[in-house]
């Protein structure tokens, strides 16, 4: 399958064996929430910016894995990848994959209206590289064909997330841009995956914020 995102032109490409690769890797996992929970709790240890930014740096061990927020936070994670991944290697429709392009943008911009959440790409490649760990149990992503499966989607799906914050951050600032600010949410609940022109209602921006870039 191949995707290619009208907004920053990039395409993610997974063959038959990524997309198999994929999905029976997540399905092993079993208990999603669960994996989230774990996953996060080691992430607030080693990225404490991560923690601080979710109003969680003060909580830790059962604390932490008993906040309900957290829990709620884990789940929605969870569900987020679970639709991924239904979308991407269980559907073969274009529309489908087109809608995970959505989602993915959505949640970026979702991101932005949190001051605290900046993409430095030191977090970001750590949590990528995490998870990666937690799911395939291999750090080196060259050790197993499964590891450059998933290193390509989360490559691309944070590209995507980075580009919708930065664009969330820009019409946060602007007058203007928040006046014409593209509606995911409708996107998403009306079933249309039309994207943003170059028009003056939907301005096209390129220059990213350098302070927030991701490598």
């Amino acid at each position: 399958m191949r995707v290619e995102s009208c907004w920053t032109g990039k395409a993610l490409e997974l063959d038959e064996q990524d997309r198999q690769l994929i999905g029976e890797s997540w399905r092993k996992i079993g208990d999603h929430a669960l994996w989230a929970q774990r996953l996060f709790a080691k992430l607030f240890i080693c990225c404490p910016p991560l923690a601080k930014a979710m109003s969680m740096s003060q909580l830790c061990g059962k604390d932490l894995l008993n906040n309900v927020r957290f829990r709620d936070f884990c789940h929605r994670f969870a569900e987020f990848w679970r639709n991924l991944i239904a979308l991407l290697c269980d559907s073969d429709r274009e529309e489908d994959w087109l809608k995970a392009v959505e989602s993915i943008r959505l949640l970026g911009q979702r991101h932005s209206q949190n001051s605290k959440v900046t993409f430095e790409a030191p977090v970001w490649l750590r949590m990528k590289n995490e998870i990666v760990l937690s799911i395939t149990g291999f750090s080196d992503i060259r050790r197993d064909r499964v590891c450059l499966s998933w290193n390509r989607l989360l490559m691309f799906t944070i590209a995507e997330m980075k580009h919708a914050f930065n664009e969330g951050v820009r019409r946060r600032s602007s007058p203007f841009l928040r006046s014409n600010t593209y509606h995911f949410e409708q996107a998403i609940h009306g079933h249309s995956f039309a994207c943003q022109t170059d028009s003056p209602a939907a301005p096209h921006m390129d220059n990213v914020d350098q302070s927030n870039d991701a490598e």
